[in-house]
């Protein structure tokens, strides 16, 4: 509270000159130098006493000024009710942010901790869902059909000679089954018969042939009977029980022209493949070195050049080949089968009424090719192309059955140096054979590379990923 105010008295004796601070009249004041009423003392002290205790009940007495002055100052102190809510709920929300940060981060390392490792590249178990006396009998029964396997394979591999033995692959085993899942109503639903694959690269054309050879315009599938006339073939060749080998002679005249190679041809038909090559739009590159691509390993292999590679790791004359492949340029293809007097196509081991519908249908042709080469005891490609890449990768994942890649750019040399007389036939041969002693389809990781471009492709290996380690 203000102290009251000591105001002297009328008619007193002389004072000492007292220096009043000078402030602005109000309203309800009277002039300087007039008689104030009578009344004007006893309200002035009343008015200063309760002014400190209730501002806003004499507002109406203070000048517009001071109000619009105090109202302002209110204003400052006195923030509007929102600011206080939104800054809450923005503090509310920050909390939440931090809490749920934090819980995961628990969670997660809790997690880890009882992970053990690889545990994301295991195949889970399916058979954890069932009873502990199921699971045990499941595993004795497999256990026992392994070790009958194992048992005939090894009498198998004593009687079979080394060249036909497929390499060693007992700890990988089969791991794409998928979980079950339920429906709505809770039954067990099986599969719809569709794998869904993401891999690295392409198989444009495979894919444009796949759905071209298995069904006709009325939109009827035709696998079934691309699947009988297949194994039909592969009955006749296993006929007496002998093995056969499934060659893929990629010596044909679009791959020549697209590759650029031309060994040995005459100059005519190395002019019908360079027009060819330009006339084909799409085919980007067109100047092409046929022979510096030859010495690198990028040409396919010419009949002659197949049939010394066959000879020099040791099969004999009298082995049945099969030619996956369309018509040899060239007729190229008596130099083979004068080494190889038993080869055969499906043009020479089908019969006629067999073929018939089949004409003018390669890519169906091409799918029956596909099923004898995929139950070969030996598969050989001379072009690492998108049919020897699917045909090799069904394989591997069939069991690693027996599938030789050439390494053409160290055959070629060989066989340059042996047609110089640089080079005796047995010399050859020995190191053809150790060229390719581990190169015949053993279990290999594909290996992760910069880009997808760069690493092995995945149909041509789907290890890892469609095989696992037991």
């Amino acid at each position: 509270m203000l102290p009251d105010i000591d105001i002297p008295k009328t008619g007193s004796g002389s004072l000492l000159p007292v220096s009043t601070p000078r402030r602005r009249t109000l309203e309800h004041e009277p002039a300087e130098g007039t008689t104030p009423p009578p009344h004007h003392h006893q309200y002035h002290q009343h008015n200063v006493t309760t002014s400190s205790n209730n501002n806003y009940s004499n507002s109406n007495n203070r000048s517009p000024t001071s109000k619009r002055r105090m109202n302002s100052v209110m204003r400052y102190l006195r923030p509007p009710p929102r600011w206080n809510t939104n800054r809450w709920l923005l503090a509310l929300f920050v909390l939440f942010v931090v809490s749920t940060v934090l819980l995961k981060i628990v969670l997660m390392n809790t997690f880890l901790r009882r992970m053990k490792s690889h545990d994301f590249l295991r195949h889970p178990d399916q058979s954890k869902s069932k009873s502990s006396t199921t699971t045990s009998t499941n595993t004795s029964s497999v256990s026992e059909e392994k070790a009958i396997i194992d048992h005939v394979e090894r009498n198998e591999d004593q009687r079979t000679p080394e060249i036909w033995k497929k390499p060693r692959s007992d700890n990988f085993v089969r791991c794409i089954g998928r979980s079950k899942r339920k429906s709505v109503v809770g039954q067990e639903t099986g599969t719809n018969g569709y794998i869904l694959v993401h891999a690295n690269g392409g198989l444009n054309q495979m894919k444009t042939g796949i759905s071209d050879m298995i069904t006709s315009p009325t939109g009827q599938i035709q696998a079934q009977d691309i699947e009988e006339l297949g194994k039909k073939l592969v009955s006749r060749l296993r006929e007496k029980g002998n093995h056969y080998i499934a060659l893929h002679l990629r010596y044909e005249k679009d791959m020549l022209a697209f590759t650029g190679c031309n060994h040995n041809l005459s100059r005519a038909q190395s002019f019908e493949l360079r027009a060819l090559r330009y006339k084909t739009r799409h085919w980007k590159e067109k100047q092409i070195n046929g022979t510096a691509r030859r010495l690198e390993g990028g040409c396919p292999m010419t009949p002659r050049e197949a049939a010394m590679f066959l000879e020099a790791l040791g099969y004999p004359p009298s082995t049945k080949i099969y030619i996956v492949a369309g018509e040899i340029f060239g007729q190229r293809l008596a130099v083979f089968k004068k080494k190889y007097p038993n080869t055969f196509s499906h043009s020479t081991l089908a019969t006629e009424k067999e073929l018939e519908p089949f004409r003018k249908r390669l890519n169906k042709l091409a799918g029956v090719d596909y099923i004898v080469a995929l139950e070969s005891d030996v598969f050989v490609y001379t072009y690492d192309g998108n049919m020897a890449k699917a045909v090799r990768g069904h394989r591997i994942y069939e069991g690693f059955r027996k599938t030789i890649n050439p390494d053409k750019e160290s055959l070629v040399r060989l066989i340059d140096e042996f047609d110089k007389g640089l080079i005796s036939w047995e010399e050859f041969s020995s190191q053809v054979k150790s060229t390719h002693k581990d190169r015949i389809g053993a279990p290999s990781y594909r290996e992760v590379r910069e880009s997808p471009k760069l690493e092995e492709n995945f149909y041509a290996n789907p290890l890892p990923g469609c095989l696992c380690e037991n």
